[in-house]
Protein backbone atom coordinates (compact mmCIF):
# COMPACT_ATOMS: atom_id res chain seq x y z
CA UNK A 1 0.00 0.00 0.00
CA UNK A 2 1.05 3.51 -0.94
CA UNK A 3 2.54 5.39 2.40
CA UNK A 4 0.11 7.32 3.58
CA UNK A 5 -0.78 9.91 11.84
CA UNK A 6 0.88 9.47 14.56
CA UNK A 7 0.11 6.33 16.51
CA UNK A 8 1.00 7.92 19.72
CA UNK A 9 0.59 10.87 18.94
CA UNK A 10 -2.48 11.41 17.15
CA UNK A 11 -5.21 9.41 18.52
CA UNK A 12 -8.57 8.71 16.68
CA UNK A 13 -12.33 7.99 18.92
CA UNK A 14 -13.64 4.76 19.08
CA UNK A 15 -16.68 5.99 20.47
CA UNK A 16 -20.30 8.03 19.43
CA UNK A 17 -19.28 11.18 19.21
CA UNK A 18 -19.25 12.15 15.71
CA UNK A 19 -16.08 12.47 14.35
CA UNK A 20 -14.51 13.79 16.89
CA UNK A 21 -10.38 13.73 16.68
CA UNK A 22 -8.46 14.15 19.63
CA UNK A 23 -3.97 15.10 18.74
CA UNK A 24 -1.93 15.21 21.29
CA UNK A 25 1.55 16.37 21.67
CA UNK A 26 4.07 15.66 24.15
CA UNK A 27 6.78 18.48 25.91
CA UNK A 28 8.92 18.70 28.97
CA UNK A 29 6.90 21.18 31.19
CA UNK A 30 3.61 19.86 29.45
CA UNK A 31 1.38 17.88 27.24
CA UNK A 32 -0.69 19.49 24.49
CA UNK A 33 -3.84 18.45 23.42
CA UNK A 34 -6.02 19.60 20.66
CA UNK A 35 -9.92 18.27 20.42
CA UNK A 36 -11.28 19.00 16.94
CA UNK A 37 -15.11 19.17 16.84
CA UNK A 38 -16.39 18.58 13.68
CA UNK A 39 -18.81 21.39 12.96
CA UNK A 40 -21.07 18.63 10.77
CA UNK A 41 -21.90 16.92 14.16
CA UNK A 42 -23.17 19.95 16.15
CA UNK A 43 -27.18 20.26 16.54
CA UNK A 44 -28.84 23.36 16.37
CA UNK A 45 -32.83 24.36 17.15
CA UNK A 46 -34.80 24.62 14.80
CA UNK A 47 -35.09 28.46 13.99
CA UNK A 48 -32.23 28.95 16.23
CA UNK A 49 -28.79 30.88 15.01
CA UNK A 50 -26.87 29.24 18.33
CA UNK A 51 -26.52 25.92 20.09
CA UNK A 52 -25.08 25.80 23.55
CA UNK A 53 -23.14 22.27 24.86
CA UNK A 54 -21.21 21.56 28.21
CA UNK A 55 -18.31 19.59 27.89
CA UNK A 56 -16.73 17.89 30.92
CA UNK A 57 -13.25 16.24 30.65
CA UNK A 58 -12.26 13.90 32.87
CA UNK A 59 -8.11 12.33 32.63
CA UNK A 60 -7.51 9.34 34.83
CA UNK A 61 -4.14 7.32 35.04
CA UNK A 62 -3.41 3.88 35.17
CA UNK A 63 -4.78 3.83 38.88
CA UNK A 64 -7.90 5.38 38.23
CA UNK A 65 -7.00 9.04 40.05
CA UNK A 66 -8.09 11.94 38.11
CA UNK A 67 -5.27 14.05 37.16
CA UNK A 68 -7.21 16.24 34.99
CA UNK A 69 -10.40 17.46 34.74
CA UNK A 70 -12.25 20.85 33.78
CA UNK A 71 -16.21 21.52 32.56
CA UNK A 72 -16.77 24.78 30.10
CA UNK A 73 -20.16 25.87 28.15
CA UNK A 74 -19.06 26.55 24.60
CA UNK A 75 -21.47 27.96 22.23
CA UNK A 76 -21.71 26.95 18.82
CA UNK A 77 -22.73 29.65 15.92
CA UNK A 78 -25.14 28.58 13.43
CA UNK A 79 -22.80 29.37 9.70
CA UNK A 80 -23.18 27.75 6.38
CA UNK A 81 -19.29 28.04 5.90
CA UNK A 82 -19.08 26.17 8.51
CA UNK A 83 -19.66 23.18 7.04
CA UNK A 84 -17.07 20.42 6.80
CA UNK A 85 -14.82 22.63 9.30
CA UNK A 86 -13.89 21.35 13.01
CA UNK A 87 -13.93 24.05 15.84
CA UNK A 88 -11.03 23.24 17.77
CA UNK A 89 -10.66 23.51 21.80
CA UNK A 90 -7.51 22.82 23.08
CA UNK A 91 -5.98 22.45 26.72
CA UNK A 92 -2.47 21.00 28.80
CA UNK A 93 -1.15 19.27 31.32
CA UNK A 94 1.90 18.15 32.80
CA UNK A 95 1.60 14.59 32.71
CA UNK A 96 4.50 11.81 33.56
CA UNK A 97 5.19 9.01 31.46
CA UNK A 98 2.52 6.11 31.61
CA UNK A 99 -1.13 5.19 30.64
CA UNK A 100 -4.19 7.45 30.79
CA UNK A 101 -7.65 7.39 30.13
CA UNK A 102 -9.43 10.39 28.32
CA UNK A 103 -13.59 10.69 28.99
CA UNK A 104 -14.51 13.82 27.20
CA UNK A 105 -18.74 13.98 27.14
CA UNK A 106 -20.66 16.85 25.30
CA UNK A 107 -24.06 17.51 26.55
CA UNK A 108 -26.02 19.64 24.07
CA UNK A 109 -28.20 22.21 26.19
CA UNK A 110 -30.05 23.66 23.49
CA UNK A 111 -31.65 20.76 22.15
CA UNK A 112 -30.50 17.40 24.39
CA UNK A 113 -28.67 14.57 23.52
CA UNK A 114 -24.73 13.75 24.85
CA UNK A 115 -21.82 13.11 22.70
CA UNK A 116 -18.48 10.74 24.84
CA UNK A 117 -15.34 9.54 23.57
CA UNK A 118 -13.48 7.50 25.59
CA UNK A 119 -9.50 7.17 24.78
CA UNK A 120 -6.78 5.23 26.21
CA UNK A 121 -3.76 6.37 25.38
CA UNK A 122 0.20 6.44 26.98
CA UNK A 123 2.73 9.08 27.47
CA UNK A 124 6.03 8.25 26.83
CA UNK A 125 10.02 9.44 27.89
CA UNK A 126 10.31 11.19 24.84
CA UNK A 127 8.79 14.45 23.30
CA UNK A 128 7.80 15.44 20.12
CA UNK A 129 10.71 16.83 18.54
CA UNK A 130 8.44 18.80 15.69
CA UNK A 131 4.76 19.42 16.15
CA UNK A 132 1.97 19.31 13.64
CA UNK A 133 1.70 23.03 11.69
CA UNK A 134 -2.02 23.40 12.40
CA UNK A 135 -3.82 25.96 10.40
CA UNK A 136 -6.21 28.35 12.32
CA UNK A 137 -8.52 30.62 10.33
CA UNK A 138 -10.85 33.48 11.54
CA UNK A 139 -13.90 34.53 10.23
CA UNK A 140 -16.86 36.76 12.17
CA UNK A 141 -14.46 36.25 15.42
CA UNK A 142 -14.72 32.15 15.14
CA UNK A 143 -11.85 30.06 15.10
CA UNK A 144 -12.01 26.83 12.98
CA UNK A 145 -9.62 24.33 11.16
CA UNK A 146 -10.68 24.42 7.73
CA UNK A 147 -10.56 21.32 5.87
CA UNK A 148 -9.60 23.26 2.68
CA UNK A 149 -7.85 27.01 2.23
CA UNK A 150 -10.69 29.30 2.52
CA UNK A 151 -11.44 32.49 0.40
CA UNK A 152 -9.32 34.51 1.75
CA UNK A 153 -11.25 37.82 1.33
CA UNK A 154 -13.52 36.55 4.19
CA UNK A 155 -10.97 36.04 6.49
CA UNK A 156 -10.13 37.84 9.56
CA UNK A 157 -6.81 35.89 10.04
CA UNK A 158 -5.41 32.49 9.09
CA UNK A 159 -2.37 31.45 10.79
CA UNK A 160 0.13 28.51 11.44
CA UNK A 161 0.60 27.23 14.80
CA UNK A 162 3.42 25.26 15.16
CA UNK A 163 5.72 24.00 18.37
CA UNK A 164 8.83 22.13 18.55
CA UNK A 165 11.50 20.46 20.62
CA UNK A 166 14.70 21.26 18.34
CA UNK A 167 16.09 24.23 17.06
CA UNK A 168 15.65 24.66 13.56
CA UNK A 169 17.58 27.15 11.55
CA UNK A 170 14.42 28.09 9.88
CA UNK A 171 11.11 27.13 9.29
CA UNK A 172 9.75 28.13 5.41
CA UNK A 173 5.75 28.71 4.37
CA UNK A 174 5.54 27.61 0.59
CA UNK A 175 2.71 28.46 -1.50
CA UNK A 176 2.88 28.34 -5.29
CA UNK A 177 5.58 30.10 -6.13
CA UNK A 178 5.35 32.30 -2.77
CA UNK A 179 7.98 31.91 0.44
CA UNK A 180 7.73 33.03 3.95
CA UNK A 181 10.73 32.22 6.09
CA UNK A 182 11.18 32.62 9.66
CA UNK A 183 14.94 32.51 10.66
CA UNK A 184 15.80 30.63 14.30
CA UNK A 185 12.13 30.62 15.10
CA UNK A 186 11.25 30.05 18.48
CA UNK A 187 8.73 27.66 20.28
CA UNK A 188 5.57 28.10 19.97
CA UNK A 189 5.67 29.95 16.46
CA UNK A 190 2.39 31.40 15.09
CA UNK A 191 3.00 32.82 11.46
CA UNK A 192 0.32 34.65 9.39
CA UNK A 193 0.17 33.28 6.03
CA UNK A 194 -2.24 35.51 4.53
CA UNK A 195 0.19 37.71 2.28
CA UNK A 196 1.95 34.41 0.77
CA UNK A 197 -1.27 33.32 -0.31
CA UNK A 198 -2.78 34.08 -3.69
CA UNK A 199 -6.55 34.59 -3.74
CA UNK A 200 -6.93 34.30 -7.19
CA UNK A 201 -5.88 30.73 -7.33
CA UNK A 202 -6.17 27.06 -5.66
CA UNK A 203 -3.54 26.93 -3.00
CA UNK A 204 -1.17 24.50 -1.63
CA UNK A 205 0.56 24.79 1.84
CA UNK A 206 3.41 23.19 2.32
CA UNK A 207 5.81 23.67 5.71
CA UNK A 208 9.69 23.06 5.74
CA UNK A 209 11.52 22.36 9.12
CA UNK A 210 15.40 23.00 8.41
CA UNK A 211 17.95 21.57 11.02
CA UNK A 212 21.48 21.16 10.95
CA UNK A 213 21.08 20.96 6.37
CA UNK A 214 18.42 18.24 7.21
CA UNK A 215 15.15 19.31 5.38
CA UNK A 216 11.78 18.06 6.98
CA UNK A 217 9.03 18.37 4.50
CA UNK A 218 5.24 18.53 5.79
CA UNK A 219 1.64 19.41 4.93
CA UNK A 220 -0.29 22.01 7.16
CA UNK A 221 -2.36 20.19 8.92
CA UNK A 222 -6.11 20.47 7.82
CA UNK A 223 -9.38 18.80 8.92
CA UNK A 224 -10.09 16.13 6.55
CA UNK A 225 -13.42 13.80 6.49
CA UNK A 226 -11.31 10.26 7.52
CA UNK A 227 -11.63 11.99 10.96
CA UNK A 228 -15.05 10.44 11.68
CA UNK A 229 -13.33 7.00 10.68
CA UNK A 230 -13.71 5.97 14.64
CA UNK A 231 -17.34 6.78 14.65
CA UNK A 232 -18.70 5.38 11.31
CA UNK A 233 -16.77 1.77 12.03
CA UNK A 234 -17.34 -0.32 14.83
CA UNK A 235 -13.97 -1.89 16.81
CA UNK A 236 -14.94 -5.47 15.33
CA UNK A 237 -15.74 -3.93 11.64
CA UNK A 238 -12.23 -2.09 12.05
CA UNK A 239 -10.57 -5.37 13.14
CA UNK A 240 -12.15 -7.08 10.13
CA UNK A 241 -11.12 -4.30 7.68
CA UNK A 242 -7.44 -4.86 8.59
CA UNK A 243 -8.06 -8.32 7.77
CA UNK A 244 -7.09 -7.23 3.70
CA UNK A 245 -3.88 -5.86 4.66
CA UNK A 246 -3.05 -7.91 7.85
CA UNK A 247 -0.73 -10.97 7.01
CA UNK A 248 -2.15 -14.56 7.56
CA UNK A 249 -0.40 -14.67 11.26
CA UNK A 250 -1.33 -11.00 11.99
CA UNK A 251 -5.12 -12.26 11.02
CA UNK A 252 -4.83 -15.16 13.06
CA UNK A 253 -3.97 -13.10 16.09
CA UNK A 254 -6.84 -10.17 15.21
CA UNK A 255 -9.62 -12.45 14.73
CA UNK A 256 -9.91 -14.00 18.17
CA UNK A 257 -9.59 -10.61 20.05
CA UNK A 258 -11.85 -10.21 23.07
CA UNK A 259 -14.17 -7.00 22.55
CA UNK A 260 -12.40 -5.22 25.53
CA UNK A 261 -9.10 -5.41 23.91
CA UNK A 262 -9.23 -4.30 20.50
CA UNK A 263 -9.04 -0.75 20.59
CA UNK A 264 -5.19 -1.51 22.32
CA UNK A 265 -4.74 -4.07 19.52
CA UNK A 266 -5.81 -2.42 16.76
CA UNK A 267 -3.11 0.71 18.00
CA UNK A 268 -0.45 -1.71 18.54
CA UNK A 269 -1.41 -3.24 14.50
CA UNK A 270 -0.44 0.40 13.62
CA UNK A 271 2.18 1.14 15.53
CA UNK A 272 3.95 -1.85 13.82
CA UNK A 273 3.08 -0.53 10.11
CA UNK A 274 3.81 3.33 10.52
CA UNK A 275 6.05 3.60 7.79
CA UNK A 276 7.57 7.02 9.45
CA UNK A 277 7.61 5.57 13.05
CA UNK A 278 9.05 8.97 15.30
CA UNK A 279 7.17 11.22 13.29
CA UNK A 280 3.41 12.50 13.66
CA UNK A 281 1.76 11.00 10.95
CA UNK A 282 1.21 7.35 9.94
CA UNK A 283 0.79 7.62 6.57
CA UNK A 284 -0.59 4.28 5.41
CA UNK A 285 -3.11 4.37 8.84
CA UNK A 286 -4.27 7.88 6.86
CA UNK A 287 -4.72 6.66 3.48
CA UNK A 288 -6.24 2.91 4.51
CA UNK A 289 -9.30 5.23 6.34
CA UNK A 290 -9.55 7.18 3.70
CA UNK A 291 -10.01 4.29 1.30
CA UNK A 292 -12.38 2.48 3.71
CA UNK A 293 -14.32 5.60 3.82
CA UNK A 294 -14.47 5.81 -0.31
CA UNK A 295 -15.20 2.58 -0.84
CA UNK A 296 -18.12 2.31 1.46
CA UNK A 297 -19.85 5.86 -0.46
CA UNK A 298 -18.48 4.47 -4.16
CA UNK A 299 -19.75 0.85 -3.61
CA UNK A 300 -22.52 0.36 -1.00
CA UNK A 301 -25.49 -0.55 -2.66
CA UNK A 302 -27.99 -1.63 0.38
CA UNK A 303 -27.99 -1.31 4.23
CA UNK A 304 -26.83 -5.20 4.58
CA UNK A 305 -23.90 -4.98 2.19
CA UNK A 306 -21.21 -2.13 2.83
CA UNK A 307 -19.11 -0.81 0.20
CA UNK A 308 -16.30 -1.93 2.73
CA UNK A 309 -17.28 -5.49 2.43
CA UNK A 310 -18.01 -6.09 -1.33
CA UNK A 311 -15.43 -6.98 -3.82
CA UNK A 312 -14.63 -3.72 -5.48
CA UNK A 313 -14.32 -2.39 -2.04
CA UNK A 314 -12.39 -5.17 -1.04
CA UNK A 315 -9.94 -4.61 -3.75
CA UNK A 316 -10.16 -1.15 -3.41
CA UNK A 317 -8.98 -0.44 -0.09
CA UNK A 318 -5.91 -2.63 -0.73
CA UNK A 319 -4.84 -1.49 -4.16
CA UNK A 320 -6.60 2.36 -4.56
CA UNK A 321 -7.31 3.66 -7.45
CA UNK A 322 -7.32 1.41 -10.67
CA UNK A 323 -5.20 2.58 -13.61
CA UNK A 324 -7.55 2.00 -16.43
CA UNK A 325 -11.28 0.83 -16.31
CA UNK A 326 -13.37 -1.22 -18.80
CA UNK A 327 -16.94 -1.74 -18.62
CA UNK A 328 -20.02 -2.95 -20.21
CA UNK A 329 -23.02 -2.18 -18.81
CA UNK A 330 -25.55 -3.66 -21.15
CA UNK A 331 -23.48 -7.15 -23.00
CA UNK A 332 -25.43 -8.53 -25.67
CA UNK A 333 -25.08 -12.75 -24.13
CA UNK A 334 -22.93 -12.21 -20.99
CA UNK A 335 -23.77 -9.91 -17.45
CA UNK A 336 -22.69 -6.69 -17.06
CA UNK A 337 -19.34 -6.31 -16.02
CA UNK A 338 -15.98 -4.25 -15.24
CA UNK A 339 -12.32 -4.76 -15.27
CA UNK A 340 -10.17 -2.73 -13.34
CA UNK A 341 -6.34 -2.66 -14.97
CA UNK A 342 -3.46 -2.26 -12.51
CA UNK A 343 -0.66 -1.24 -14.29
CA UNK A 344 2.23 -1.25 -11.82
CA UNK A 345 1.40 -4.60 -9.81
CA UNK A 346 0.59 -5.98 -12.81
CA UNK A 347 -2.84 -7.03 -11.78
CA UNK A 348 -6.21 -7.39 -13.68
CA UNK A 349 -9.54 -7.93 -11.94
CA UNK A 350 -13.06 -8.70 -13.49
CA UNK A 351 -15.58 -8.13 -11.63
CA UNK A 352 -19.57 -9.06 -12.92
CA UNK A 353 -23.21 -8.31 -12.16
CA UNK A 354 -24.27 -12.16 -12.30
CA UNK A 355 -27.72 -10.85 -10.78
CA UNK A 356 -28.60 -7.57 -12.83
CA UNK A 357 -28.51 -5.89 -9.58
CA UNK A 358 -25.48 -4.03 -9.19
CA UNK A 359 -24.04 -6.34 -6.90
CA UNK A 360 -20.63 -7.42 -9.38
CA UNK A 361 -18.52 -10.00 -7.96
CA UNK A 362 -14.82 -10.87 -8.48
CA UNK A 363 -14.38 -13.37 -10.95
CA UNK A 364 -10.64 -13.93 -10.81
CA UNK A 365 -10.21 -14.04 -7.36
CA UNK A 366 -7.11 -16.31 -7.88
CA UNK A 367 -5.41 -13.03 -9.00
CA UNK A 368 -6.10 -11.04 -5.49
CA UNK A 369 -3.38 -13.09 -3.78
Amino acid sequence: MPRILSLTLLLLSFSVLAGQELVFEQYPQQTDFLLLIPYNSINFRAGTSESVYQMSINLRNSRGRSVYSRSVQLTFQKKEWLRDTAIPHSFSQDLAPGSYQMQIRLRNRSVGGNLELQRQFRIGSTGTERGEAYLYAKRDDITFIPSVIPELSDLQALELHQRFLVQPDSIGVFSGTSKLSVLQPTSPLIIDIKEILDSSQENQLQVVFYEENIRYNMDAFLYSQWFAYGQSYSLRDQINQLRYIATQNEWQVLRQVPRAQMAEVIEQFWVLHDPSPGTLRNETRELFYQRVMIADERYTIHSRLKGWRSDRGRIYIKYGEPDEVRAEPLPLDTPPYIIWQYYTENLQFVFVDEGGFGRYTLRNSEDEY
